[in-house]
């Protein structure tokens, strides 16, 4: 794999696993709660959208569970759309979005061609 595209992996695993600490032991009424949080969410999901972008295709066509299309336009809506941004959403984003990106993640780095 180029080094750049396993740095955007590491770089993708990081913040979901961050986003995951920041919201350890949360139920929705929490989340929605804690505007802390939710910053902290919110900008690791940014992450995740720039990132995302940095993928090569063939290995996002690889991942069709993934909403590659929505997770790069996320970052757009978290930077200019923001007041827009409802935690109710963002919460589901998270309970049911990020497992199968996480699982893909894991796929393409296994997957794929290592330099050297």
């Amino acid at each position: 794999m180029p080094s750049r595209t396993a740095t955007v992996l590491r770089q993708m695993r990081q913040a979901l696993e961050w986003i995951e600490a920041d919201v350890d032991g949360f139920d929705l009424e929490r989340f929605v709660g804690d505007r802390r949080a939710r910053q902290l969410v919110e900008r690791n999901l940014q992450v995740l959208s720039e990132a995302s972008r940095r993928i090569p295709h063939d290995l996002k066509a690889g991942e069709p569970d993934v909403d590659w299309t929505g997770l790069a336009s996320l970052g757009n809506v978290l930077r200019h759309e923001y007041q827009r941004v409802d935690p109710v959403l963002l919460w589901t984003l998270l309970t049911d979005e990020l497992a199968p990106l996480r699982v893909a993640l894991q796929r393409m780095e296994d997957s794929a061609p290592r330099d050297g």
